[in-house]
């Protein structure tokens, strides 16, 4: 049965693409606190879990995505929420922008920019460069 008591999580992700655009909606949503605990998504631009474990007032994830090609470059932007992700009364809110480019080379170079609410009333910002080499 699915219920608070019974604590069920329900995930889904859907996807299109159309002249060159894909566009997504990507969600989580659990019937009590405590229950999104996924640490490691390559679907979410943030993680719904801290290095202590899950975000205890989570009752969900929600994000809407759109990637495109453009000279090269992938470009991908994820905005979103994580449904009472700052306490229980307050949403932690995220946006994030990323551009990868495959090189001459064979490696693939990534920068990305998110930035999340940390607190009610502050927000963190993060950049990350990447060069990803393979052999």
């Amino acid at each position: 049965m699915d219920n608070a008591t019974n604590g069920d999580t329900t995930f889904g992700e859907v996807k299109t693409s159309m002249n060159g655009v894909t566009l997504g909606y990507a969600y989580v949503d659990a019937d009590k606190a405590g229950q999104i605990t996924e640490s490691d998504s390559s679907i979410f631009a943030v993680e719904a879990a801290t290095a202590s474990g899950a975000i205890s007032t989570a009752f969900g994830v929600t994000q809407v995505m759109a990637s495109t090609n453009l000279d090269g470059n992938t470009i991908t932007l994820k905005n979103g929420s994580v449904d009472k992700g700052i306490n229980a009364t307050t949403d932690l809110d995220f946006t994030q922008v990323s551009v990868s480019r495959a090189l001459a080379s064979g490696a693939n170079a990534v920068v990305t920019y998110t930035t999340k609410d940390a607190t009610a009333t502050t927000e963190t910002d993060t950049l990350e460069v990447e060069l990803n080499v393979s052999f």
